[in-house]
């Protein structure tokens, strides 16, 4: 018997999306058009699908995902415009543009420090220094995403990798990460990284861990996972290579910051929008105890588990993930050419009503009467974020402490907005505006 061809890749007209500009994230919108609209090309054409208009192929769907993922070596993260950005800003080995072996022993030295253990032992120190920040921010009208980005930075550089730095020079690290994060998927990135400011910014933030590490390696110790790092690579019979330190100081105490804010406001908004379910949290979260949390993680909670899990899946904070497809690929009998760009659009199956019944709803109640697909948050495959469980301790202790401690108002939910208002070009970021009030 003999075996069907692959087929070519059909094409979607990208006129058949429906498009939502508005900038409103509680909205169901995947680059910029409706997931209604994404799911629709998909059941009409299949779990990938050409869009010249983009110059992309798109993947989705539940097994097209998994096959991508079981076959890294099938593609690559680097050979895309948004490796192409990791590279030129953070520089040739870091790990989320990095490929194939590579790729994987960056995982395997830096993978313990992100470990359960290693994370939540830093718990009482991120929630004091939680508790302080939204003190400090209590009593008045902020906005809540840089709020939290710019503490969760301070926080990093106070566990993760205490590096001394002085309040000026964490925001200076806040600021940073969010210009580098954002304009990488700005329409024209190379003028945005170009502009004098964010060029100085770039330059002062590099120069800091660059002493940083040069100190370290000079016998410097700062008890933390920077010393563990240097003491693993020595133990393995090599000097550590001073610019891939640099690269993995800075990811431990800045990547991931702006993400696990957006995720935090999408959860806080949509407990809000279902007073029931925030009711349900705050009395699970009621006897919070940072000591308790780090022997048990989310034992016993429950009700918040749920609610994060149903935040993941219907406020996804990252869509997919743009790769090259390395060989020729087939995809459930559809041929992905060599050389194909392809954005692989793994959260369009948050929104399968097979999957999760009235999927356009925010129902925790999904996760405690049934066990649905889990979500893909933090991507799959052999590049999962590395800083999944950095992102959990912060989520559940922020939402925590707001709910304990503060009674919240927001007249709007989260939106884009320019990170330069003036700049026709400029990236946007997520604003979040709320009022916090003692309870």
């Amino acid at each position: 018997m003999t075996t069907p061809s692959p087929e070519p890749l059909p094409q979607l007209d990208l006129a058949s999306l429906q498009a939502d500009l508005s900038g409103d994230l509680t909205r169901p919108t995947l680059l910029g058009f409706t997931a209604q609209s994404w799911l629709r090309a998909q059941r009409e054409l299949g779990p990938v699908f050409a869009v010249p208009a983009m110059n992309t192929a798109v993947l989705a769907g539940r097994d097209a995902s998994r096959s991508a993922w079981r076959n890294p070596q099938d593609w690559s993260y680097a050979q895309t415009g948004l490796g192409q950005a990791f590279r030129a800003q953070l520089g040739e080995g870091y790990i989320t543009a990095s490929d194939g072996d590579a790729h994987w022993e960056q995982r395997r030295v830096l993978q313990p420090l992100f470990n359960s253990d290693n994370i939540q032992r830093h718990a009482p120190v991120v929630a004091t220094l939680l508790a302080q920040g939204l003190q400090a921010s209590s009593g008045q009208p902020v906005e809540l995403h840089d709020t939290l980005v710019l503490l969760f930075t301070r926080i990093l550089n106070h566990s993760m990798v205490r590096t001394g730095a002085s309040d000026a020079q964490i925001q200076s690290f806040a600021r940073f990460e969010e210009e580098f994060i954002r304009g990488a998927t700005a329409a024209d990135s190379a003028a945005w990284y170009a502009r004098p400011a964010y060029r100085q910014l770039h330059d002062e933030v590099f120069s800091f861990f660059r002493a940083l590490v040069q100190a370290r390696l000079a016998g410097e110790r700062g008890d933390d996972n920077l010393d563990l790092l240097v003491d693993a690579l020595r133990k393995r019979g090599a000097e550590p290579d001073l610019d891939e330190l640099v690269r993995d100081a800075y990811l431990m105490q800045a990547g991931g910051a702006g993400n696990i804010a957006s995720l935090c406001c999408s959860l806080l908004w949509a407990l809000l929008q279902h007073p029931e379910w925030l009711q349900r949290v705050r009395e699970e979260l009621a006897s919070f105890d940072p000591a308790q949390l780090a022997r048990s993680g989310m034992q016993g909670l429950t009700a918040t588990r749920a609610a994060i899990l149903e935040t993941e899946r219907r406020y996804p904070v990252t869509p997919g993930m743009p790769k090259l497809a390395l060989n020729d690929v087939v995809v459930q009998g559809r041929r992905v050419p060599a050389g194909s760009q392809v954005f692989h659009l793994f959260t369009l199956e948050h929104f399968l009503e097979e999957d999760y019944p009235e999927p356009f709803d925010y129902r925790p109640q999904r996760w405690l009467d049934g066990k649905p697909p889990r979500p893909n948050a933090f991507g799959g495959g052999r590049h999962m974020c590395i800083g999944m469980n950095l992102a959990y301790l912060h989520l559940l202790q922020t939402l925590a402490l707001l709910l304990k401690d503060y009674e919240i108002d927001a007249g709007q939910g989260p939106r884009l907005a320019p990170i330069e208002p003036d700049n026709p070009d400029s990236p946007s970021r997520m604003v979040f505006e709320v009022s916090l009030r003692s309870r």
